[in-house]
């Protein structure tokens, strides 16, 4: 969290090089957290009233419900990112066709086995998840 948040603030010092009467930079290089970046920055730049309408508003969660298609969501439980509020265990439950897998080590998007390996983990539980539903066409795609 706090290499992305750095990145977050280097972008911003950017920014205010480019729009220094619209970005302030007062308070910044004290941020640690999300909460604090998406309140003095993301949620009012993009014309949100505070953070929690931006995260409220922006989220996916209340798509769930729509949809129609088999889909799986894998999300470690060691994601820095995500608060345990953020996963849509009841949406899953809700929904038959919304897969939702919570391993307990994975980070954020770091399923690799092997770095940016066609057999990392998450590559083979994408195909398996597929192989359920489009048998032919994922053995397919298995021996490519």
């Amino acid at each position: 969290q706090r290499y992305f948040i750095d990145s977050l603030k280097d972008k911003i010092v950017k920014k205010a090089e480019q729009f220094p009467e619209l970005i302030s930079l007062k308070g910044l290089h004290s941020m640690k957290t999300f909460y604090e970046f998406d309140r003095a920055y993301t949620a009012p730049m993009h014309g949100f009233k505070n953070e929690e309408v931006y995260w409220e508003q922006s989220s996916s969660k209340k798509l769930i419900e729509d949809i129609q298609l088999p889909t799986l969501l894998v999300n470690a439980l060691d994601d820095p990112f995500l608060s345990e509020a953020s996963y849509p265990y009841k949406e899953a439950d809700a929904n038959q066709l919304f897969f939702l897998e919570t391993p307990a080590h994975g980070g954020h998007v770091a399923f690799l086995q092997q770095h940016l390996s066609h057999d990392s983990w998450m590559n083979q539980r994408t195909l398996e998840f597929l192989s359920s539903y489009l048998p032919a066409k994922v053995h397919d795609l298995k021996t490519m």
